[in-house]
């Protein structure tokens, strides 16, 4: 099974008793879950061809509630498994799954436009990037792996200066405020920055 939800919605002949009558199809694919497809009216494709799958799905699941549809028992195993995966989860369990749907249903309507395949490629960077500045936050000296060599060793002559201030209280002071100048100077800056920035800490530069 592909490792992507999907959900089709299309319009076509699918009872062979009656190849004329044209019905909706809504096929849906969760990974780890299953496959199912409901069988609903003609009238429900242009009400749900450009709805969000979450809706879709409840929509197709409550049309077979009010009609009582009897289908053979694989059939309604797999929409059932679909149903309870996604619409019968409870609280925070409930709310991630929604919202993966939803996502998926929003990439898939971005790769199929122009100018919204553009802005969904600046939002996986964009993500990527809130990704990176979470990772340094997560580590407090990560930002010690981008100095060069000359940066590095002024770091670590300020911190030593720093970890001598009295009293001890201020000395932690001292220390965050350094580290919080190096982390605030971009990586590929100049590097005058960087050996300027302890002096101003340290208060040694007017």
């Amino acid at each position: 099974m592909s490792d992507s939800i999907l959900v089709r919605i299309t319009l076509g002949a699918y009872d062979y008793m009656h190849p004329s009558e044209k019905q909706t199809q809504v096929y849906v694919q969760i990974p780890e879950v299953g496959r199912a497809s409901w069988l609903l009216d003609s009238s429900f494709y242009a009400l749900l061809k450009n709805e969000p799958w979450p809706h879709v799905i409840d929509e197709a699941h409550n049309d077979y509630m009010r009609r009582g549809v009897v289908s053979d028992s694989a059939s309604a195993s797999a929409r059932q498994a679909i149903v309870d995966w996604l619409l019968l989860s409870n609280g925070a369990e409930h709310d991630a799954r929604y919202d993966a749907v939803q996502e998926a249903w929003e990439q898939d309507q971005a790769r199929q436009h122009p100018v919204a395949r553009k802005l969904l490629k600046e939002n996986e960077q964009l993500r990527a990037r809130v990704a990176e500045l979470e990772a340094a936050q997560e580590s407090p000296l990560a930002f010690a792996e981008q100095l060069d060599a000359k940066s590095l060793d002024n770091f670590l002559i300020a911190l030593a200066s720093a970890t001598e201030h009295e009293p001890m209280n201020g000395a932690v002071d001292e220390i965050h405020k350094l580290i919080a100048s190096y982390r605030e100077t971009e990586p590929g800056a100049d590097g005058i920055t960087r050996r300027i920035a302890p002096l101003q800490v340290m208060g040694g530069a007017e």
